[in-house]
């Protein structure tokens, strides 16, 4: 079966939509995604992979999800010590937290000092349309037209949630920024740009 959405890279050559595009995924892409979502044994709750979840508090993606908010609350705190403000987050949403972005001055100097002392940062959605980043005119974009997304898209970095990061390494991170604080613009555009 030929893979189908946005397995096909054919979206990425032109601003036209793929034939078939919004047709689904194939039986192997969604057996895939439910095997990330529950995972294997998630702490002695599932005892197979896909049949032995007993109820919804065996999906790994629980448990993902609770490591990336308590991970976001140690850089929100982090963000409040160094006087700036946290995310926003209206009450009626609920923030998975895949990534927790961050608005630098200069996003290039600020990548290469994070890489000398080791620190992950990501670097997503660096174009109003991502993931398109040159000739913006052959997506029928004009630069110009959107300058909060051309602002952000250009200034945001991205500190790690993955289950990989820790209290050390939140730390880690803690000491990096109040060294780089006066590179943080924030972390949402304000009046504007």
């Amino acid at each position: 079966m030929e893979n189908l959405g946005s397995s096909q890279g054919e979206e990425l050559e032109r601003p036209v939509k793929p034939k078939d595009f919004e047709k689904g995924f194939s039986e192997v892409q969604a057996k895939k995604g439910i095997e990330e979502l529950m995972g294997k044994c998630v702490n002695g709750l599932m005892s197979k992979r896909v049949n032995g979840c007993r109820g919804r508090k065996g999906w790994k993606i629980d448990k993902v999800i609770e490591h990336r908010k308590k991970v976001a609350d140690m850089y929100k705190n982090i963000l409040r010590d160094l006087d700036i403000e946290p995310p926003y987050e209206p009450e009626y949403a609920v923030h998975t937290y895949l990534k927790f972005p961050l608005l630098v001055k200069d996003r290039k100097k600020f990548f290469k000092e994070a890489e000398k002392e080791k620190i992950e940062l990501g670097d997503w959605f660096v174009s109003p349309i991502h993931p398109i980043t040159k000739n913006f005119e052959y997506w029928h974009y004009k630069y110009g037209e959107n300058p909060v997304a051309e602002f952000a898209s250009s200034h945001i970095v991205n500190l790690p949630t993955h289950e990989g990061i820790d209290e050390n390494y939140v730390d880690k991170i803690y000491n990096f920024l109040k060294k780089y604080k006066d590179e943080i613009l924030g972390t949402y555009v304000k009046n504007g740009c």
